[in-house]
């Protein structure tokens, strides 16, 4: 809020804001997709030998996806604001490299962020046929990403993290009953 308030304070900052954002999102999902093919910038490695990662902080294929999946919105902006058809073609190439670098990471979180997130922009639109038809067509797509999508063997009994999740979840539900009101305290969820 402090930064679009503060400096972000017009229409023209935060369309090259957004320009940015894009842009360099773009490079870390680009250099994470090269991995797949063999060109690995950063010297990182694939985790399980098929899922790519990014550098820093996007080490961790999940949020590398969670932080993609973001600004793909901000990306669609972008593609429909612009009139000029080589700076459509640029943001159409941006869009498609995020949802690849989204689906070479195989993580069902941001699989999941980034077809409900295409969904409901697509589903925007003013005339109703359109908005239902997308809607449909993206509730079949998103039970074909959970049947056959990469990792959504959610009744895997050996995926480790399925069963801690799973765990995790039943043990704050637990709490929760116990304690509705005043919660168990800062820092007791593990214990």
């Amino acid at each position: 809020y402090v930064l679009i308030a503060d400096c972000i304070n017009n229409e023209r900052r935060l369309f090259v804001f957004v320009c940015m954002l894009s842009f360099f999102t773009f490079l870390i999902a680009g250099l994470a997709v090269l991995q797949r093919y063999g060109i690995d910038v950063f010297e990182v490695g694939m985790i399980g030998g098929d899922r790519i990662q990014g550098v820093g902080i996007y080490q961790n294929p999940n949020y590398l996806a969670y932080s993609v999946a973001m600004v793909v919105p901000l990306q669609y902006f972008l593609f429909r604001k612009t009139s000029s058809l080589p700076v459509r073609v640029l943001n159409l190439f941006f869009l498609i490299v995020s949802y690849i670098c989204v689906f070479y990471t195989k993580s069902r979180g941001g699989i999941l962020c980034i077809a409900l997130t295409s969904v409901f922009m697509l589903s925007q639109k003013k005339h109703p046929f359109v908005k239902y038809t997308v809607l449909i067509a993206g509730i079949l797509v998103f039970l074909a990403i959970i049947s056959f999508g990469p990792r959504f063997d959610v009744f895997n009994k050996s995926d480790g993290s399925i069963q801690e999740r799973i765990e995790a979840w039943y043990a704050g539900l637990n709490m929760f009953k116990e304690h509705p009101y005043i919660g168990v305290g800062t820092g007791l969820f593990n214990e």
